[in-house]
């Protein structure tokens, strides 16, 4: 338990960046533990630079990883994750394309990472790998698109609803208007 319990930076600890829901054990090697170190490093700087945020994902094992590969098409086959230096993080304070504009728009921020990637709800960060440095992209229904740099300063996630959703949301409007505002009158 206390290897678990290791402290990797000020605000990060092993066991926050090996969480897995897929009931799986996900104990990482010497190596990894190492390349995770270097992630809580710059999930650090990330945090003290931007805001605070909640780790959904960090190291993958194998194991895990092709789990993952069965319930979602965002689980690649050849993924960082695997060797610990990737994260997937969820920003509390302020929505994910402020996060990933941020990045963008900071020179230092931008050059400390390999794959940035948006999400509707959260973002994919890596450390920068031989083949990967400051590669930005967006995730739409489960595929990663890759955007220039000009476009990801100044990205704005929008949302697509569904036909049915619009009718739905404008037809519960005129209910509410009729009922709720006409009936006053």
């Amino acid at each position: 338990m206390a290897f678990i319990d290791k402290q990797l930076s000020p605000s990060f600890k092993l066991s926050d960046l090996i969480v897995t829901n897929t009931g799986i054990v996900n104990n990482p090697t010497t190596a990894i533990v190492a390349n995770l170190t270097k992630l809580a490093a710059t999930l650090e700087t990330l945090k003290s630079k931007i805001g605070n945020f909640y780790v959904e994902s960090g190291y993958r094992s194998p194991a895990v990883q092709a789990k993952l590969r069965t319930m979602t098409a965002q689980a690649a086959t050849d993924s960082l994750h695997e060797q610990g230096i990737a994260a997937d993080i969820k920003p509390i304070s302020i929505k994910p394309d402020d996060f990933f504009r941020t990045i963008a728009n900071n020179d230092t921020l931008r050059n400390s990472l390999g794959e940035i990637a948006v999400k509707d709800t959260s973002l994919h960060i890596s450390l920068p790998t031989p083949t990967k440095k400051s590669f930005f992209m967006k995730v739409i229904d489960d595929i990663y698109y890759p955007i220039s740099l000009a476009e990801a300063k100044s990205f704005v996630w929008k949302f697509k609803f569904p036909l049915g959703s619009i009718l739905i949301l404008s037809g519960l409007g005129y209910l509410l208007y009729k009922y709720l505002y006409k009936g006053k009158k």
